[in-house]
């Protein structure tokens, strides 16, 4: 939270002397919806408290939200499911179950209008994405095994498969409601198995690269990496590059983006990183 107050206040200082377009979330009361993040609990969510800079925050409210409903998930699972005992069997199963949600989810926001539009970027929408995690932690536990060789070719067709029509539109809430289903399974799938490997045991050549100092160094700073990472991008299309957002080559700023993210990221993570003894 350190990191994130001080990316909004810095995000809302920047904006308030720089025109990039539309900025509906620029205002006191979005402000603090952003610092709570509680911008996602309105009608009309994109012009409401959308940020400029902050537009990728969405995922984080989203992450909150989880940790906030996870001891009950907890309860459910280990005391209601499986009685306060190991079965691991059960604990699957109830995890499986409550991946049901997420379609049962997106059925009533795309069918009704019970709910705010916002509300297509709630939790259950992706609560399907986190359960992949509590999954891969009960497979371990079992001593399941998973190989690089296996699971990153299935990420990678996972991928294609989420970035074709049958996925919706190139956006996390597509307007179709089987596109909505379809990409939150595929992109499930993706996180789990770029993650399984290095979880269940393989320490072969992927584990490694992920193990090295530079990738456990970007590691430990990817969070900030997250929190600017689009502030810088949008400086560097328009500063540095020279051109509008959202044209030219996506290579060339991605480089450009980094080489400028990694060291402001890098700042923020020293000066607010939770110190322990």
């Amino acid at each position: 939270m350190p990191a994130y107050i001080v990316t909004v206040l810095l995000a809302y200082l920047i904006y308030h002397f720089r025109n990039a377009g539309p900025n509906p979330g620029h205002t006191w009361a979005g402000l603090l919806r952003n610092l709570t993040l509680t911008q996602l609990y309105t009608d009309n969510y994109g012009y409401a408290y959308l940020h400029q800079g902050l537009t990728q925050m969405w995922s984080l409210a989203v992450e909150v939200a989880f940790y906030v409903v996870l001891p009950a998930l907890a309860y459910l699972l280990l005391v209601v499911v499986c009685r306060r005992a190991w079965r691991p069997g059960l604990l699957l199963a109830g995890i499986g179950g409550l991946g049901l949600i997420s379609p049962a989810w997106l059925v009533l926001v795309h069918t009704t209008e019970v709910l705010p539009d916002g509300a297509r970027l709630w939790l259950p929408t992706y609560l399907l994405w986190f359960l992949g995690g509590m999954g891969l932690a009960v497979l371990q536990l079992l001593g399941v095994r998973c190989y690089a060789f296996v699971a990153l070719p299935l990420a990678v067709v996972s991928f294609f498969i989420a970035a074709t029509p049958v996925a919706g539109e190139p956006t996390t809430s597509p307007s179709g409601l089987v596109q909505s289903i379809v990409k939150a399974v595929f992109f499930t799938a993706i996180a789990a198995l770029l993650i399984a490997p290095p979880a269940l045991g393989d320490d072969g050549w992927y584990t490694r690269v992920l193990a090295s100092r530079p990738m456990v160094w970007l590691g430990e700073i990817s969070y900030e990496i997250f929190l600017v990472h689009l502030v810088v991008m949008e400086l560097a299309k328009v500063e540095v590059l020279r051109s509008q957002v959202y044209t030219g080559s996506v290579l060339q700023l991605f480089v450009v983006t980094m080489v400028l993210t990694v060291p402001v990221a890098w700042l923020l993570h020293r000066f607010t990183r939770v110190r322990t003894s």
